[in-house]
């Protein structure tokens, strides 16, 4: 569907932009102020940094775009800090001496990273261990116990 959203003056939205020339762009919370046709107004709020007390100041920015460069607010929550958890299983150095090439190709943990829903599942020599990441939701402490219970029990398969 290419027809744009029919947006509103005072509506919050999102805007594509980058914090200053030459940085990468990301989306900014704003309210649209004005439409004129293809173009809206909108005021952004940012957070300029005092440099010699580092005391945050919110002041607002406006500026125009494009239809392409807006978007609705985006009800998901922001990353955490570190939404990254890393699971390290040993594998036992019989299997390392039987399979060592069928370890080390990433294709041999694809069922195994699929079944617990990993976003890598890697081999790493010097540790003898496969390197597990995955993104935890909440509650993160039941879910990390969950998923180290269910990797050890297809690990001893």
């Amino acid at each position: 569907d290419t027809t744009p959203i029919g947006y509103k003056e005072g509506q919050e939205v999102e805007v594509l932009s980058a914090a200053q020339t030459g940085e990468h762009q990301g989306f900014w919370k704003a309210v649209i102020k004005e439409i004129k046709g293809d173009f809206y107004v909108v005021s952004c709020v940012t957070i300029d940094a005092n440099e010699s007390t580092m005391d945050p100041k919110n002041y607002t920015l406006d500026d125009i775009y494009t239809a392409d460069k807006i978007r609705p607010i985006n009800p998901n929550p922001y990353l955490s800090v570190n939404p990254f958890f890393k699971l390290v299983i040993e594998v036992p150095n019989d299997l390392i001496a039987k399979n060592l090439e069928l370890i080390q190709k990433s294709q041999t943990h694809e069922h195994f990273r699929r079944a617990l829903a990993f976003i890598s599942v890697t081999f790493v020599d010097h540790l003898k261990s496969l390197v597990c990441i995955w993104l935890a939701p909440n509650p993160i402490d039941h879910w990390i116990q969950i998923t180290k219970r269910r990797a050890l029990v297809l690990s001893e398969i």
